[in-house]
């Protein structure tokens, strides 16, 4: 007898391909799906990260000094005024009269003329400047304010040395070697009040 043989139909590979081309497409959808919430998380974690990551390593820079380096025009004209200083007797002194004692100048300041008034504010400048970088020179504030009348100038603080506080350690030991008594008494370190007598009618 002879022997049949049975074939069966096989699946058409178009089927397959379709089938399988559809599968990939869904699972290419898939992983894109997937992929687009990777990146979005991970955005917003490095988003999160970077933001936590400025605000833990935050730094605060000191605040910058009110004035720059003192010029050599400056330390010059610094060391003029303390050499003057020592030379006087007072222990606190007006910018003018420094001015005045360092070029031999006996006039008042109602005579002064506009280059004279320009030096007694680079004096009294230099002096400001150097009590608030370093403490080198004391202020002392009055309520005493010159006539516009007779005396251009509003210069009515005085100023002192503190040697203590002078960067220059071999100058500051040097004045106080010649004058031990170069140091300011506290009472006269204090605002002065001035009070006018009325003028009778």
């Amino acid at each position: 007898m002879e022997e049949k043989v049975i074939t069966r139909p096989r699946p058409s590979r178009r089927r397959i391909v379709d089938d399988t081309s559809d599968s990939e497409v869904e699972d290419d959808d898939d992983s894109e799906g997937e992929d687009d919430n990777e990146a979005t998380s991970s955005d917003e974690e490095q988003k999160h990260s970077t933001g936590k990551t400025k605000h833990s390593t935050k730094s605060y820079s000191k605040p910058k000094t009110l004035f720059p380096p003192p010029s050599p025009l400056d330390l010059e004209l610094v060391g003029i005024i303390i050499e003057t200083m020592t030379l006087t007797r007072s222990s606190s002194h007006l910018a003018s009269a420094l001015r005045g004692a360092a070029v031999n100048d006996e006039g008042g300041v109602a005579g002064m003329s506009e280059e004279d008034i320009m030096w007694v504010s680079e004096f009294e400048r230099i002096m400001a400047e150097s009590a608030t970088r370093c403490g080198m020179f004391g202020k002392v504030e009055s309520s005493f304010r010159n006539d516009p009348r007779d005396l251009p100038l509003p210069f009515s603080s005085r100023f002192f040395y503190v040697p203590e506080c002078d960067p220059d350690t071999e100058r500051a030991q040097l004045v106080r070697l010649t004058m031990p008594g170069s140091g300011k008494r506290s009472e006269t370190m204090k605002y002065k009040q001035y009070y006018w007598k009325p003028v009778g009618k």
